[in-house]
């Protein structure tokens, strides 16, 4: 039996439909593989800064963000670490581990600021991300810098007296100085005449 070109053709094209059907697992053992779905990298803002509240303790966080959105429960812990802020005095955070549901893109670890009234300088502390479950790590933004930014007024320095008595042999005599607020700062004066 004599068969055309096209009916070879169409033989040949059913062939390769009908073995392109295989299983999963025949192309898995014919040496082809599949990417597998990866997990979301998470990461947490890296720097954050905070107004130092005036007389009220003043509720805050950071934020945690996924890459994509979360297909099972993603779990992770977060460490606290003074660097110039003073913990239990110019903030309130605790270390713990937090948990994003599935479904979710973001999350967030919060802390307190704590008002002092002092005039001082920036203080910070850190919030650091690790261990996480069902994701991973973003490199370079596992850690969060909190700046908390002092907001106390400057005090003001005068003598605790307007006139003062001496005689003329007296000798060395002190004149007393107040500042009208408590400060965290060195205060250093000087005589305006020289």
């Amino acid at each position: 039996m004599k068969l055309k070109k096209s009916n070879i053709v169409l033989a040949l094209a059913a062939a390769f439909a009908i073995n392109g059907c295989g299983s999963e697992e025949d192309e898995k053992s014919a040496g082809i593989s599949f990417p597998e779905d990866t997990p979301p990298s998470i990461s947490i803002e890296s720097a954050k800064l905070v107004n130092e509240p005036g007389d009220s303790v003043l509720d805050s966080s950071v934020r945690l963000s996924l890459s994509k959105a979360a297909k099972e429960e993603v779990t992770l812990s977060y460490e606290v670490t003074a660097i110039t802020a003073s913990s239990g005095l110019d903030f309130e955070a605790i270390a713990g581990e937090i948990t994003i549901p599935i479904g979710s893109l973001s999350s967030t670890i919060s802390f307190k600021v704590l008002p002092d009234g002092l005039d001082e300088e920036d203080e910070t502390f850190l919030i650091s991300i690790s261990d996480p479950k069902n994701a991973t790590l973003k490199t370079g933004f596992t850690e969060s810098i909190i700046t908390i930014r002092n907001t106390d007024p400057t005090p003001s320095a005068g003598f605790v007296t307007d006139v003062a008595s001496v005689t003329e042999d007296t000798g060395l005599f002190s004149v007393e100085l107040e500042i009208d607020t408590a400060s965290g700062k060195d205060i250093h004066l000087r005589d305006p005449q020289k």
